[in-house]
């Protein structure tokens, strides 16, 4: 399965509001515990690369990925540069 970068970017978008529906849209938690939550999404990952579970891949990268963009969104670019 080949995806483009506007693909793969729908899927993530798709999964933040899937996220925010479940979690709530204002969330802000302390950076250890999204460290937490990126280690879990990334171990799914993980799982699904030693089981070239080519689906689950897919799934569990899209969840890294806007597991990320939520840090991002909640940090407010505090830090930015």
């Amino acid at each position: 399965m080949r995806l483009s970068f506007l693909e793969i970017m729908d899927m993530v978008a798709e999964e933040r509001r899937r996220q925010d529906e479940q979690w709530g849209a204002n969330r802000s938690q302390p950076d250890p515990l999204w460290a937490t939550i990126l280690g879990e999404e990334y171990g799914e990952l993980c799982e699904a690369i030693l089981e070239r579970d080519e689906e689950a891949m897919v799934k569990e990268a899209v969840q890294v990925a806007a597991v990320c963009f939520a840090f991002l969104e909640q940090r407010g670019w505090r830090d930015r540069p």
